[in-house]
């Protein structure tokens, strides 16, 4: 059994000072991680100064993971600057490339239920997350930035359980197959509503799908909507257009 003497020489200076420098580097790697809705807050004040104050839920940027994404092109520089300008984000400077004179910011709700936000390169660099509520929709939706009035539009109509049933329906649609199809579209949200576009689905003739392959297709849907644990919660629709063939899942 180690006497008081022995943990004296075993934790020398030389050893102390170690173990506070690594604990001196894993708080400063946490702090970096643990970025939530105070610090989302700021980012959002970062957009505004950057001239970012009203735009659209970017559906062609958007991730596969992601379910309401928002992308912002800008000069490296000037969020640099910006960034220094906040106590909260300046300590994330460093993430900003200096051999890049352009750089991405981003926000959004993920598939899984979080909310994400950061900088985007070539891959996305999270600066923070929090786990989507009613309780935070509630406080985005009652946010006064400029740059929120976007995304407050998308939510205002939304529940908690909508935007987790949404998030699961993108995730599981992959596995649907309309059947063969030159092309699909990226999946938007409207409202209460995700839409999937598909084009090529089927034989046309004068604009128009076949009939019989329309009605065949929608069965299939039916039938795999219901076999899904969200299949009750929805109401499916099915318009070809232009070639096109949109499946729309609406929230009850």
């Amino acid at each position: 059994m180690k006497t008081y003497s022995d943990f004296k020489t075993d934790y020398t200076q030389e050893n102390l000072s170690l173990i506070i420098e690594e604990l001196v580097e894993q708080a400063a790697e946490a702090a970096l991680s643990v970025a939530g809705k105070g610090i989302f807050s700021s980012f959002l004040k970062c957009l505004t100064a950057l001239g970012q104050k009203e735009s659209k839920p970017d559906v062609e940027k958007c991730p596969e993971h992601f379910l309401l994404y928002y992308h912002y092109d800008l000069i490296a520089d000037d969020v640099r600057q910006i960034f220094a300008r906040f106590k909260s984000l300046v300590r994330y400077e460093s993430i900003i490339e200096y051999d890049k004179n352009e750089i991405s910011l981003y926000f959004g709700i993920k598939c899984d239920g979080n909310f994400e936000y950061g900088v985007a390169y070539d891959n996305l660099i999270p600066i923070g997350q929090f786990k989507i509520t009613k309780s935070v929709i509630n406080w985005i939706v009652k946010l006064e930035s400029k740059s929120a009035q976007s995304l407050k539009r998308e939510l205002v109509n939304l529940s908690f359980d909508n935007i987790i049933t949404m998030g699961i329906i993108k995730t599981e649609m992959k596995q649907f197959k309309p059947g063969y199809f030159e092309k699909e579209s990226k999946p938007m949200i409207a409202d209460k509503v995700i839409s999937f576009g598909y084009y090529g689905v089927g034989r046309w003739e004068n604009g128009k799908i076949d009939e019989a392959e329309l009605m065949t297709i929608k069965n299939n849907l039916n039938k795999w909507v219901l076999s899904r644990r969200w299949g009750k919660k929805v109401l499916i629709n099915v318009k070809p257009e232009s070639f096109w063939l949109f499946i729309n899942i609406k929230m009850k």
